[in-house]
């Protein structure tokens, strides 16, 4: 989280992965894993997975600690049956966009 490129006085915090407004924190993740340099787990309310992403679910556990995991509505149609099938394997709760078409936030 050493990369941050906006703050504003309304408490939204941004950069090109992770969003945080007021106490809820959302991080997208569409790198491969190697990339995020981070020695201790990211803690995010939400982990987003996107499109450009192999990974196994044992690897995003050792990098990420999350609240909810969200399936993005606009991953193609292989990855998102792997990674639904992972998570379930793992009986991973998580958000399905793609199915519920929206999910909405309060903050």
């Amino acid at each position: 989280w050493d990369n941050w490129t906006a703050q504003t006085p309304e408490g939204i915090i941004s950069d090109t992965s992770m969003l945080i407004v007021g106490d809820v924190s959302f991080y997208i993740v569409d790198q491969p894993l190697y990339s995020y340099s981070s020695v201790n787990r990211i803690e995010v309310d939400y982990l987003f997975l996107g499109n450009n992403l192999y990974l196994k679910i044992e690897d995003l556990l050792k990098k990420f600690e999350f609240k909810h995991i969200v399936l993005d509505g606009a991953l193609d149609y292989s990855k998102y049956n792997l990674f639904k099938k992972m998570l379930d394997k793992e009986k991973i709760p998580y958000i399905d966009i793609r199915a519920d078409g929206a999910y909405r936030v309060e903050l």
